[in-house]
């Protein structure tokens, strides 16, 4: 395949959805969220991206 078929950002896309799963498994389905906790869910997964111990 040539290299300029292949989309650059679609690492980013799959990244994307992947940290908007995480975020939507770990929040409580019975509450509203506070923006602070999906701050720190965001934050988690970003971190699991770069150390898989965190």
């Amino acid at each position: 395949m040539n290299s300029f078929l292949i989309h650059p950002f679609e690492q980013i896309g799959k990244l994307h959805k992947e940290g908007l799963d995480y975020v939507a498994e770990k929040l409580n389905p019975k509450s509203t969220p506070k923006i602070d906790e999906i701050n720190q869910l965001s934050a988690e997964f970003a971190c699991r991206q770069w150390r898989a111990d965190k």
